[in-house]
């Protein structure tokens, strides 16, 4: 959709809507907008007052000279498969019929997406209702098709807004790959987490690019190539503290949050580890809660072991093996 966008959207538009959605646009780079309120905005900030012949033409053109070389030879080779299967092939999608319709229709499929309003021969800026992600791609395919009737349904999907659609499915692919059943282990949900706790993930994860480093650099650089001007006033001075204080104190929760949770996954693993390990004892699961005194017995025990195997080595025997104090 942002090629299409590019292609379809004048210049000067582009430019308005570039400067006025960049806040938008960054908070869903950190995953904390949605994609469908990120589209919802561009849609009305390009296509408000737009011509729809113009973009219906615009569609066209890159239905037949982008789309082909943007969809990848493996999919091409999947939608042969099922029609020589004789399966109904529909392609379920958030895209804009505008430039989806013209390619669904060279190729014979059916097809399901958003598509944008219009009033005459004007469109509006907006959706024609839904956009056609997550479950509104099940509510349209159930609407349109009876999946009780078919002894298997395949459905592949590249993205998280894609999820509700493979959870219909019998035969789901996700990103290429066939993902398998299940096992009973895995019943719990791998949700993304709060708000919060992708957002201080996204930003931990931002600031300790190289780049903003270089930035933070290049930024105390330009606050002391300044200092001249302003006399290296006690203001000057009280800008880069204010600054860097604001920031630190923001970012310790931020960074805190982020290693909490990476810790307590790294505990989760190593737990997994320990039960699936024959002959690994049990009881040192969650060792990280038990007090204090307890972990001292621990780690006597284990040092213990790490003598008497020196001991081995010293002696010219194997150290390895499960030995028991």
């Amino acid at each position: 959709m942002p090629d299409f966008l590019r292609r379809s959207i004048p210049r000067h538009r582009l430019l308005i809507g570039w400067l006025l959605l960049a806040p938008l646009v960054l908070g869903y780079r950190l995953g904390c907008v949605s994609g469908t309120l990120v589209r919802r905005a561009i849609v009305r900030v390009g296509y408000t007052g737009a011509s729809r012949a113009g973009v219906a033409a615009s569609g066209r053109d890159f239905a037949r000279s982008v789309l082909p070389d943007a969809v990848r030879p493996e999919a091409l080779q999947r939608i042969a498969w099922h029609k020589a299967q004789g399966h109904a092939v529909v392609v379920v999608s958030g895209g804009l019929d505008a430039y989806l319709a013209p390619w669904c229709e060279a190729q014979g499929l059916e097809l399901l997406c958003s598509s944008l309003a219009h009033r005459g021969h004007v469109l509006t800026g907006r959706y024609a209702g839904p956009q056609c992600v997550r479950g509104e791609k099940v509510r349209r395919v159930r609407g349109r098709y009876d999946l009780a009737a078919f002894t298997e349904v395949y459905a592949y999907g590249d993205t998280v807004e894609d999820h509700d659609l493979l959870g219909v499915a019998t035969r789901k692919y996700y990103q290429g790959r066939e993902v398998l059943p299940l096992a009973p282990l895995r019943t719990i949900a791998m949700d993304k987490g709060s708000l919060y706790a992708r957002f201080a993930k996204a930003a931990s994860r931002f600031c300790g690019r190289p780049r903003i480093f270089a930035l933070a650099v290049l930024l105390i650089v330009v606050w002391l190539s300044s200092g001249p001007l302003f006399g290296f006033s006690d203001t000057w001075q009280l800008v880069i503290n204010t600054g860097t204080t604001i920031i630190t104190f923001l970012m310790v929760f931020l960074i805190q949050n982020t290693q909490n949770r990476d810790t307590e996954a790294i505990q989760i693993k190593l737990d997994e580890l320990i039960r699936a390990t024959r002959g690994a004892h049990n009881a040192l699961l969650d060792l990280e809660d038990i007090e204090e005194q307890s972990l001292d017995a621990f780690r006597a025990r284990y040092r213990a072991l790490a003598a008497s195997a020196r001991a081995d080595l010293d002696l010219g025997n194997e150290d390895t093996g499960t030995p028991e104090p």
